[in-house]
This record gives structure tokens, C-alpha cells and sequence, in this order.
């Protein structure tokens, strides 16, 4: 598509369904570590032809590691200190295409960690404060012969991504004109930053509130969030709403709802999302273990 030329592709029905499952092991008293597999279908520009290529739905698998360690519970009077760490190897799977094998797209690996603690202030009552770190784990390679850019493989990008990359901060044209319209980014500027708290009465009701960032030349998502859950039994019921703080923003006043069904040793899971989309709108595509929510994230 030429810089500053739209085509109208007319209207079309976009969306994306991921079927997976989860099973979790208590290695010790205060770790444990989870695994999860799921299949992707994403429908996301059905029968349009984009770069001389007829469009199709993409069809990929991946798989998550993850695990998480408790520390001691700490007394602080009335009330009672838990901290906890934990990480997340999530999307490590074969690329996706929507065209041809040679325009083939990997998925999004990245690698979340991150610590809280919760205070026990008495038996109704509990706040969290959490902070979680996000890294794509997502590397490329200028192909000489052909001249194109190829993505490494999603076993050797979790560790070729951890390097400075350059950004351009311009057209690709004057970037290849001027190298000061580079910017470089170091490995903590790739990372995104949420923060967040969390209030529960009873186990049965909480709020949340939370804040997003992320490098401008590496995104430019700065958000907050504000949440409410409401949970009894095995049923649960919650509530976000998006801020964001960077205008013209596609998450601005975003509105979520999420219904959770847990059972005994198991927890079933099922979100699609149908919407219209401009072929030129920034899209990104986070699938998720189940996990406990964080306030600050978009899923």
C-alpha cells in the first residue's frame, strides 16, 4: 500500500477463538507450576486481497509455561504479610499466516513476571499491590539475498530477543536516508510496565484500579483501569473500564465484561470476540493462560 493511499475494502465480519486447556502441578508447599496448550483460529480479513495475495483465515497452535513461588507469610501485627513472584512463557508456538507460507507471522511469545504481596488486614478484608513486567520475546533478521526481514523461530527467539533493537521514528524511506531518525531502544525499553491494587471484602466483592505503560517508540499504550468484581460460589462476575491517556486511542473508554465458571480442580473458560476492523487499525492479538486477573491488563 502506498504511504498516504487507502483502498476501501469494504465491510467485513473479523474475529478470533482460541480453545485451550490448562493443568497446573504443586511442586512444593509454596511452588507450583502450570502448563497450557490451545488452538487459534483467526479470522481476521476474510477474502480480501491484500498485496496481490487472496486472504484466508490463519490456523496456529501454541503452549504456555508458567509458575509461580509463595513466600513465607509475614507478621506485621493485626495483620499479615503474603508475598509471592511468579512468571509466564506464554504463545511459544509455529508462526501464523494469512496468505502464503512466505508471508507467515509469528505469534506473540513473551515472557511476564513479576511479584505482589497481599495483606491479611483481618478476616473480611484484603488489599494487593502488584507490579509486572512484559517482554516480547520476538526477533528478526534482514535476509540479504531476498531482501526481506525473517523472523526467528519462537525456540531461538526467546534468546536472540534479548538484545537493543532501532526503531524508525519516521518513513522507512528517510530512516534509510538518515540514520539519526533511528531510535534505539535498550531490553528494559522493549518491556512494558502494569501496576495495580486490588481490594476484596469476603471473598465476594472487589475493586480494582490499575495503571499501563509503554515505551512511545515501542507502542505508546499508556492506560488506566478501573474494575469490580463480584463472585459467589463457583460463580463470578467481572467489570473493567479502560482510560486511556494518549489521544486517539483505539482502547479509550473500553468497557469489558467477563463471566467465570469454576468447578473443583478445574476451570472453564470460553471468550470470542466478533468486531469490525479497518486493515490499517495497529492489532494485537494476547491470549492468555487462565490466571488471576490483573487490573492493569487489556485481554
Amino acid at each position: 500500500m502506498t504511504p498516504g493511499v487507502f483502498q476501501d475494502a469494504g465491510t467485513f465480519r473479523s474475529y478470533d477463538l482460541a480453545i485451550g486447556a490448562s493443568y497446573g502441578v504443586k511442586v512444593t508447599d509454596r511452588f507450583g507450576l502450570g502448563t497450557s496448550a490451545r488452538f487459534i483460529y483467526s479470522n481476521l480479513a476474510p477474502k480480501q486481497v491484500v498485496g496481490g495475495q487472496a486472504t484466508k483465515a490463519g490456523v496456529a497452535a501454541a503452549f504456555d509455561i508458567s509458575g509461580l513461588y509463595k513466600f513465607y507469610t509475614i507478621d506485621l501485627g493485626t495483620t499479615k504479610a503474603s508475598p509471592s513472584i511468579g512468571f509466564n512463557l506464554s504463545n511459544m508456538g509455529p508462526k501464523i499466516q494469512y496468505s502464503d507460507s512466505e508471508q507467515a507471522d509469528p505469534i506473540p511469545t513473551n515472557l511476564r513476571f513479576g511479584g505482589a504481596v497481599t495483606f491479611d488486614i483481618d478476616d473480611y478484608n484484603a488489599v494487593s499491590f502488584a507490579l509486572d513486567l512484559n517482554k516480547d520475546l520476538i526477533h528478526s533478521t534482514i535476509d540479504t539475498v531476498r531482501g526481506v526481514s525473517e523472523a526467528d523461530p519462537f525456540y531461538k527467539a526467546i534468546f536472540s530477543s534479548w538484545s537493543a533493537i532501532d526503531v524508525c521514528t519516521s518513513t522507512l524511506e528517510r530512516c534509510e536516508e538518515d540514520p539519526s531518525e533511528l531510535e534505539t531502544l535498550s531490553v528494559f525499553d522493549q518491556m512494558t510496565i502494569g501496576t495495580g491494587m486490588e481490594y476484596w471484602y469476603n471473598q465476594l466483592f472487589a475493586i480494582r484500579a490499575g495503571y499501563f505503560y509503554e515505551n512511545p517508540y515501542n507502542g505508546n499504550r499508556k492506560f488506566m483501569t478501573l474494575g469490580a468484581v463480584i463472585r459467589y460460589n463457583i460463580i463470578g462476575v467481572d467489570f473493567s473500564y479502560i482510560y486511556a491517556l494518549e489521544e486517539d486511542s483505539p482502547l479509550a473508554n473500553t468497557l469489558m465484561c467477563n463471566r467465570l465458571t469454576a468447578k473443583p480442580c478445574a476451570l472453564a473458560c470460553f471468550r470470542a470476540t466478533s468486531h469490525h476492523r479497518s486493515l490499517t487499525r495497529r492489532r494485537r492479538w494476547l491470549p492468555t493462560a487462565p490466571r488471576r486477573w490483573r487490573p492493569w491488563e487489556w485481554r
